[in-house]
């Protein structure tokens, strides 16, 4: 069954966080700042950037749709750094 959290952030925050095992992401809108994808493995509020291959952390400026696969269920967020506008948020995941 897939689980859904979809919010609009119009200053620096979090969405919700889903545990998920793989998902998808999708950030839309018109807004200026920069979009983390946070994970919490241990389910202790320590929460860190999801990283590339390369072990860099992914920090997004502009619209866009990634794919995720966590390996196994984790809590899951979307942490937006605001300077302007609302960004639309959708995570999915299952």
């Amino acid at each position: 069954m897939a689980i859904k959290v979809s919010e609009s952030l119009a200053a620096t925050g979090s969405t919700e966080a889903l545990v998920l095992k793989r998902g998808f992401v999708s950030v839309q809108g018109t807004w200026v700042g920069t979009i983390n994808v946070e994970a919490d493995p241990t389910g202790s509020g320590s929460w860190s950037n999801i990283t590339d291959l390369t072990g860099a952390a992914l920090a997004f400026t502009g619209n866009f749709n990634l794919a995720i696969d966590n390996g196994g269920p984790v809590k899951t967020r979307v942490k937006f750094t605001r300077t302007s506008g609302t960004a639309v948020v959708v995570l999915i995941g299952e």
